[in-house]
C-alpha cells in the first residue's frame, strides 16, 4: 500500500497541498521570533480562518525549499517576494480546503500505521534501523513537540488515501499506450541547410543618419539603469554563538538537565512490560468491556498476582500463558499510546484501564533497565555547542526585537537600531535591481530597496529574514534615477545592433526564398546554391536522442507533416542565433517497443493520467468552494 502511494504521489499539485503538511524543520526557524500581537487572517476557505502565523509559516518553507533548489541562492530574476508569497498562500488555501475534504469524507489511519511510516524514514534509523532516541533528539533539536509531528504524518497518509482514491480512477487503453511508443520512439530521415548570420554583417554599414535616427527611435534601450546604495545593519546568531560566555559550571548544569539527550544509543532505558487485553467487540460491548477492566484492576490491587490474573482473563491469546509478559521494551518499539503509559509507571505499578483499539488494555512494569549514560568528558564539545545554541537563540530573540523597536521608532536612520544590538552600520556599493555585488547581490535585499515604501519614502526597512540565522534592516543612502545615455556613449552598440538587424532580416529573406525553391522542386543544394549554405544529412534521427543537431531544427522536424511515399516535407526557421535552418524530412519510421519498455511507458501514462486526475478533482474542490482572500493582511 505504501509503495503505491509512493508511485502515484507525484505531480505539481501533490507538492504544492501535502508537502508542507508535515510539520517541516525549516518552520522552526527564525519566523518564529517575528510573529506576537492579535492574529489576523489571510483568508477563509468554506467559513474556516487561516491566520497570519500558518501564511508566514508557509512563505518561509517555500522560501527555503527554493534556496534549496536553486542551490543556496534564490535568483532574484527568477523568483521575487510577490512570486513566494503568492505560492505559498495557494499552498495554505489548498491545504485547509484538502483538510475540510478528509473530514467531510471520513479519512482515517491507524496508531500503526503512523508508526511504519515514520519507522521508514531514514533520518531517523542508525545503520537501517529505526531509532527511537535518534527519533527523540531530532524532535527535541528542531524544537518539535513528538504529538504535533505525529499528528502531521497522519495527515499526510490521509491525503496520501485521498490521492490514491482519486488516483486509481484513472487508465491506459492500449491503444493509447501503442501510440505513446509510436509516436516517441519515431525516427524522422533529415537533412538541413544552415545559412550563417555572420556572412551577412559585413554587407551593413549605418551612416551617421541611420544611427541617430535609430538611437531616437529607441531611447528606451540606451538608459541607464536605476541605482541605489544603501545602509544596512545586520543581526547575526552565528555571530552571537562565538560571543557566548560558557563555563564548566553551566555546561555541567545544562547535562544534568539534559540528561536524556546523552544516553548511550545502544543502550536506552528497557522497560519489561506485561499487559492485560479486554477485547471490544462493538461500541455497544465497550462499557461491560470497562467494567470488567476495573474489576480486574481491583483484584490485582486488592493483592491478587497480575500473572495470574493475566492468564485467566486476558484475551491476548500470545502473552496470556506468559503472564501477560511482553518482554523488555524500548521507546519506538510499540505503538506510542502504549508506550505513553509504560514510560510514566514506576516498576511494579499497575495502569488503570487504557482504551486502545482493540479494547481496553492494563499495564504493569515488572523491570527497569535504565539507560546508559554517556559521561559528560565524552559529549563536553556537544554539550558546548547545544549551550551556545540556545543562549544564542534567546539572546538573538531579545536582540531581535530590540533591532524591530528601534527601527520603527526612529525609522530615519539606523544608528540608534545599530547602538540597540552592538553593532555598526555597514554601506555598499552602487547597485541596480538587476543585479548587485556583496549583501545587494541578494535579491531580496535588491527589490527592497527600490520598494517605493523605502526608497520613495525614505524610511527604515521591515526586519528581512535572510536565512535561518541572519536579519537585517536597510535604509536608501543614495539614489539615482535612471537617465538616457549619450549617444557617443552608445555609438557603436547602435552601429552593432542595425548591423545584427539588418544581417538578420537579409538572413530571414534568402532562407524563405530558399524553403519556396525547395517546395517547387529544387534539390537541397540548388535550394541553397546562392547562399553557399552548410549542407546537412543526419539521416533517421530520434526525437529525443540526436547529437549535433540543432534543438530548434530537431523540435521543428518532428512538428513538419509525415512526408508522402518517395515525397518530402519541407519547412524552414530562423535560430535563435539568427542563423537560418532550411529543413527536409524525406521519411518517417514509427516506433516499436518490447514488452518491458511497454510497461515502462504504460506505467509513465498511468502516472501523467492520475497527477491529471488529482488536479480536476482538486480544481473541482476549488470551484465548489468559498473562498475570500484579505490581502490587506499578506504584508
Amino acid at each position: 500500500m505504501l509503495l503505491r502511494i509512493h508511485d502515484l504521489a507525484k505531480g505539481w499539485i501533490a507538492y504544492v497541498i501535502f508537502g508542507l503538511l508535515i510539520l517541516t524543520f525549516a518552520l522552526w526557524g527564525i519566523h518564529s521570533y517575528l510573529g506576537g500581537g492579535e492574529e489576523r487572517f489571510v483568508a477563509e476557505v468554506n467559513g474556516e480562518l487561516i491566520g497570519q502565523r500558518e501564511f508566514r509559516d508557509a512563505v518561509q518553507s517555500e522560501r527555503e525549499s527554493l534556496r534549496q533548489m536553486f542551490g543556496g541562492q534564490l535568483p532574484g530574476d527568477l523568483v521575487s517576494d510577490e512570486v513566494i508569497r503568492e505560492r505559498a498562500l495557494d499552498t495554505v488555501v489548498a491545504r485547509k480546503l484538502i483538510e475540510q475534504t478528509l473530514e467531510t469524507y471520513g479519512f482515517a489511519v491507524s496508531d500503526a500505521e503512523v508508526l511504519a511510516h515514520i519507522r521508514s524514514q531514514p533520518f531517523f534509523q542508525d545503520n537501517g534501523r529505526f531509532s527511537a532516541q535518534r527519533y527523540e533528539n531530532i524532535l527535541k533539536q528542531q524544537r518539535i513537540a513528538k504529538g504535533s509531528y505525529e499528528a502531521s504524518v497522519r495527515q499526510q497518509l490521509r491525503l496520501d488515501q485521498l490521492r490514491v482514491g482519486v488516483a486509481e480512477t484513472a487508465f491506459v487503453t492500449s491503444a493509447e499506450q501503442d501510440d505513446l511508443i509510436r509516436l516517441k520512439r519515431q525516427s524522422r530521415e533529415l537533412s538541413y541547410a544552415l545559412i550563417s548570420l555572420d556572412r551577412f554583417r559585413a554587407a551593413f554599414e549605418p551612416d551617421d543618419a541611420q544611427i541617430q535616427a535609430f538611437y531616437e527611435a529607441n531611447a528606451q534601450a540606451f538608459m541607464s539603469p536605476e541605482r541605489v546604495r544603501i545602509e544596512y545593519v545586520i543581526l547575526d546568531e552565528n555571530h552571537l554563538r562565538e560571543e557566548v560566555s560558557v563555563s564548566e559550571d553551566d555546561l555541567r548544569a545544562y547535562y544534568q538537565a539534559n540528561l536524556d539527550r546523552y544516553i548511550t544509543p545502544e543502550t536506552p532505558e528497557t522497560r519489561r512490560a506485561a499487559h492485560i487485553l479486554i477485547q471490544v467487540a462493538d461500541d455497544a460491548d465497550a462499557a461491560d468491556a470497562r467494567a470488567r477492566a476495573d474489576a480486574l484492576v481491583a483484584r490485582i490491587r486488592g493483592g491478587e498476582a497480575f500473572a495470574d490474573v493475566a492468564r485467566e482473563a486476558s484475551d491476548d491469546t500470545l502473552s496470556a500463558p506468559a503472564g501477560g509478559d511482553l518482554g523488555f521494551i524500548a521507546r519506538g518499539d510499540m505503538e506510542p499510546s502504549f508506550e505513553d503509559v509504560l514510560f510514566v509507571l514506576d516498576e511494579g505499578q499497575v495502569s488503570a484501564p487504557v482504551r486502545i483499539d482493540l479494547g481496553w488494555q492494563i499495564v504493569s512494569v515488572t523491570e527497569i533497565q535504565s539507560a546508559q549514560q554517556r559521561p559528560f568528558a565524552e559529549v563536553r564539545e556537544q554539550i558546548e555547542d547545544e549551550y551556545r545554541v540556545r543562549e544564542a537563540e534567546d539572546r538573538f530573540f531579545v536582540l531581535t526585537e530590540r533591532l524591530r523597536t528601534a527601527s520603527f521608532e526612529q525609522a530615519d536612520t539606523l544608528r540608534p537600531a545599530a547602538a540597540a544590538i552592538g553593532v555598526e552600520v555597514q554601506t555598499t556599493d552602487w547597485f541596480t535591481l538587476e543585479s548587485g555585488t556583496g549583501f545587494a547581490a541578494d535579491a531580496m535585499v535588491r527589490r527592497t530597496a527600490f520598494d517605493e515604501r523605502v526608497l520613495g519614502a525614505g524610511r527604515n526597512s521591515d526586519l528581512l529574514e535572510l536565512d535561518d540565522a541572519r536579519i537585517a534592516v536597510l535604509r536608501v543612502a543614495g539614489h539615482e534615477p535612471s537617465a538616457r545615455r549619450p549617444l557617443d556613449a552608445v555609438r557603436d552598440q547602435v552601429r552593432a545592433m542595425l548591423v545584427d538587424e539588418g544581417a538578420r532580416d537579409r538572413v530571414r529573406e534568402l532562407g524563405d526564398a530558399a524553403v519556396r525553391r525547395l517546395r517547387d522542386g529544387a534539390t537541397l543544394e540548388a535550394a541553397v546554391s546562392d547562399v553557399a549554405a552548410a549542407i546537412e544529412r543526419p539521416g533517421f534521427v530520434a526525437r529525443e536522442d540526436a547529437a549535433g543537431v540543432p534543438a530548434a531544427v530537431l523540435r521543428r522536424a518532428f512538428t513538419m507533416p509525415r512526408p508522402e511515399a518517395g515525397g518530402r516535407s519541407v519547412d524552414g526557421l530562423q535560430l535563435p542565433s539568427g542563423d537560418y535552418a532550411v529543413i527536409a524530412v524525406t521519411a518517417v519510421r514509427d516506433g516499436a517497443g518490447d514488452a518491458a519498455l511497454q510497461a515502462r511507458y504504460s506505467l509513465e501514462q498511468q502516472r501523467s493520467r492520475a497527477a491529471r486526475e488529482f488536479d480536476a478533482f482538486y480544481d473541482a474542490l476549488e470551484s465548489r468552494a468559498d473562498i475570500r482572500i484579505f490581502r490587506e493582511n499578506l504584508d
